[in-house]
């Protein structure tokens, strides 16, 4: 089975255990759930260290799934940062589209960056965190950092990436850093920094 459709299919159990009724109770499927999915993807088809990093945290912090601490809610925070991972496996099965694109941007910076960094900031602030959820949780948010490095770095185009060029009428811009550009022949949305 591809991979990007195992990711999809966790990911569709996934939600279904965390937004339907069967959650706070269905806890341990989701530890379950989320151990096979790691396992299965420690051997992926070009192995980085980042990913086998991530699985590893990943599973320590599933432990909260067994055994929930007293701050349960931030459980439901980790898995949420999975909404991203959605639209990468749909780019790896090969929708590959300025929506789809977008999509992932968004849903990485808000569940990724700036939920994770809530998390961060609130455990830094409270005494009675266990040291290896602390620990585990900022390296999440690192490795995290570093991938939206890399995600903006191909969005200023820093790093190359196979681009059609197509000529586009601009709209005004969302906000100061980026140009978003739409192309009424195709009806492709690009977008770009400007930096």
């Amino acid at each position: 089975m591809h991979r990007d459709v195992k990711s999809l299919l966790f990911i569709f159990f996934l939600f279904i255990l965390l937004y339907t009724p069967l959650y706070p109770h269905s806890r341990p499927l989701i530890f379950i759930l989320l151990n096979m999915y790691c396992v299965l993807d420690y051997y992926p088809v070009h192995p980085r260290l980042e990913t086998y990093v991530h699985h590893a945290v990943t599973q320590v912090l599933s432990l909260e799934f067994l055994y929930p601490f007293r701050h349960g809610a931030w459980t439901k925070i980790y898995l949420e940062t999975e909404w991203s991972t959605i639209f990468l496996s749909l780019r790896g099965l090969g929708v590959r589209n300025q929506w789809n694109d977008l999509a992932f941007f968004l849903t990485f910076s808000y569940f990724r960056m700036y939920r994770l960094s809530l998390l961060v900031g609130e455990m830094c602030l409270s005494d009675n965190i266990p040291p290896y959820i602390m620990a585990c949780t900022s390296i999440l948010y690192a490795l995290n950092v570093y991938w939206y490095g890399k995600i903006l770095a191909v969005l200023c185009g820093k790093k190359k990436k196979n681009v059609s060029i197509v000529p586009v009428t601009s709209i005004k811009p969302f906000c100061t850093g980026y140009n978003f550009l739409f192309d009424n022949r195709s009806s492709r949305l690009e977008f770009s920094c400007r930096c």
